[in-house]
């Protein structure tokens, strides 16, 4: 009876443990949720933005759910801090006749503007002012607004919904794509498809990854292309803009529409030929008129051409690097949006656009670009380490975001330069909110170990997902530190708790090379009997960097303990075929064998490598 109290007892705790260890990402709500809590729901159109004041005016043009009250709605999008400017992703969508869906409840305003949300609060004078960014938003709604109007309608008569939202799982990252902002730049974060109805869970963790709401990832299936390129022949432009945005994002497997995708590039609409250019470059690299399409576009003499030509630059991924160099001169263009555009292209190509990085650091000079100037160095990477010093000086910057703007530029350059940003970090985590605190990790992370200095506030911190703070101090030390290997018998519990699996993923996923020693020194560590119990993750690692682990587990093949040579053959088998050069010597440990228990693992083994 004992161990049955026992046993669950450890369940609760894991339960309770796994409920605490959830942060904001994880709790995004879906847009079930989002739809539930609104008291009303409208699609709107813009009358009138006025930069300077930094208002939007919007008129009602219908109701989902309940009845908004007559007259304009008057949204003052500036932040509270005078010194910075309006969000760029308003800015870019803000100009009369653009839509956006109106999720209202008494104080509070979400609004999707497709591919991006913001929040107004109520105030007394019948303004609503801007409230706190939400970088979680886009994990239950991102995509056209045209395609959120009929999920909404479809919800709402009690259907299911084919929507597309930033991803929250495994290998996408979702926790990277939202702490580094990368919501703000189309064409750089991906997207999966899920059923969604008024029933499904309110937050995205629950959503994600659960088969009996997830469709797949990307916009559209390789099995619709053949419906995709019919509706490349609609009459609507906006229909044959979005459809090509599809197709971009199947890439190499969606061929079959290059013939059409060709048509495209004389297209009337020129919104429609620079859509169809971006995804003939993600399909077919090589295609030559469609680099030509964009380069004409950036040289246009209507701003407006200019600025859809950079952003499908972007969205056309590292073929439209030879675009770099005319994305520079349009970042001085007399079109402010044309220079957003541009920057924002660069920001997405990153290192493809590394020539722009002189460029770019001259725009923290101006308040309006410098937030979107700082990211997109960041997306750089390392060739943008001259910048380093630059953007440390905005760690003094009065308003507060442009400082955590500067930390999430200064993580992704990385370096010895990027020290100013662990300080920082160091000072904030005393006492970190939950958004600040489970995006240092992540920032932290990048760093490895240039972050050395901050292990011993680490030691101490408080935030609510607690391996990824393990996580965090794993890439500082990643031939010393293992996750799972912890005295907190809680963590230990929680090795294969899939939230864990997804953030130790993501990690592999976003920092290169930066684990690749910790997959020889877990070898090792599994021959001389000290790894713990090795989560499936731990294996993942070794799978990644098989030439560094696979020749110490090999040697333990014929060591004379058996516990050894179980270790190495169990190890070796849950690599996988990472470890199909290890099958010879997998087989003449099958020879040798002396008993018939020893055989029979040896045997799993060489099924799992491929043998």
């Amino acid at each position: 009876m004992s161990s049955v109290r026992s046993l669950l007892f450890a369940l609760v705790a894991l339960l309770c443990l796994s409920q605490r260890a959830q942060a904001y990402v994880d709790l995004a709500p879906t847009l079930a949720k989002i739809i539930n809590d609104a008291s009303s729901i409208s699609l709107v159109e813009v009358e009138r933005f006025d930069h300077d004041k930094g208002i939007v005016i919007l008129k009602n043009l219908r109701d989902f759910k309940g009845q908004s009250k007559p007259g304009p709605i008057k949204h003052l999008v500036a932040p509270f801090q005078s010194t910075m400017a309006v969000p760029r992703q308003i800015r870019e969508w803000a100009e009369p006749g653009a839509r956006a869906v109106v999720f209202a409840t008494p104080g509070t305003v979400l609004v999707c503007i497709g591919k991006g949300w913001y929040q107004v609060q109520s105030s007394l004078d019948g303004w609503w002012k801007l409230g706190p960014i939400r970088p979680d938003l886009p994990l239950g709604y991102y995509g056209p607004v045209s395609r959120l109007c009929d999920a909404v309608e479809l919800m709402l008569a009690g259907k299911t919904a084919i929507i597309t939202t930033m991803p929250h799982g495994a290998d996408e990252g979702a926790s990277f794509d939202v702490a580094l902002n990368r919501g703000n730049l189309p064409g750089l974060v991906t997207v999966q498809r899920i059923r969604a109805n008024l029933h499904m869970p309110a937050v995205v963790m629950a959503v994600s990854a659960n088969p009996a709401f997830l469709v797949g990832q990307g916009s559209a299936s390789g099995e619709q292309i053949p419906s995709l390129i019919e509706k490349l022949k609609s009459p609507d432009a906006t229909i044959r803009a979005e459809v090509a945005d599809d197709l971009r994002g199947l890439g190499p497997k969606a061929a079959a529409a290059v013939v059409e995708l060709r048509r495209l590039l004389d297209d009337p609409a020129v919104l429609v030929r620079m859509s169809a250019a971006a995804a003939l470059l993600n399909i077919a690299p090589a295609d030559a008129r469609s680099l030509d399409v964009l380069a004409r576009g950036l040289a246009a003499a209507e701003a407006s051409v200019r600025r859809h030509a950079a952003q499908a630059a972007g969205c056309a991924g590292a073929a439209a690097a030879p675009l770099a160099a005319k994305l520079v001169g349009l970042l001085t263009d007399a079109d402010e949006l044309t220079r957003f555009a541009a920057l924002q292209a660069i920001a997405t190509l990153g290192p493809d656009a590394a020539v722009a990085r002189d460029a770019v650091v001259k725009l923290l000079d101006d308040p309006a670009m410098v937030s979107d100037a700082a990211d997109a160095l960041g997306r750089m990477g390392p060739a943008a380490r001259p910048a380093q010093k630059r953007l440390a000086e905005l760690l003094k910057a009065e308003p507060i975001a442009l400082r955590w703007t500067a930390v999430r530029a200064m993580s992704q350059i990385g370096g010895e330069d990027a020290a100013p940003a662990v300080d920082f970090m160091i000072g904030q985590l005393t006492s970190p909110s939950e958004v600040d605190g489970y995006n240092m990790m992540l920032y932290i992370g990048l760093l490895g170990p240039v972050a050395r200095p901050a292990l011993p506030a680490l030691e101490n911190v408080r935030i609510k997902n607690r391996p990824l703070r393990l996580m965090a101090m794993w890439t500082i030390e990643p031939e010393v530190r293992f996750p799972w290997i912890s005295s907190d018998p809680a963590i230990a519990m929680m090795r294969e708790a899939e939230f864990q699996r997804f953030i130790f993923e993501a990690f592999l996923h976003e920092l290169g090379d930066s684990l690749k020693p910790a997959s020889a020194a877990l070898a090792r560590k599994i021959i001389d009997g000290t790894a713990g119990d090795v989560p499936t993750y731990g294996y993942h690692l070794m799978a990644r960097y098989p030439d560094d682990a696979a020749p110490i587990l090999v040697a333990g093949l014929s060591d004379k303990d058996f516990a050894q040579r179980e270790r190495a053959v169990v190890a070796l088998g849950y690599m996988g075929t990472a470890a199909a050069k290890a099958k010879a010597r997998v087989a003449q440990a099958l020879v040798s064998a002396p008993t018939e228990q020893e055989q029979r693992l040896i045997k799993w083994c060489l099924r799992e490598i491929g043998g």
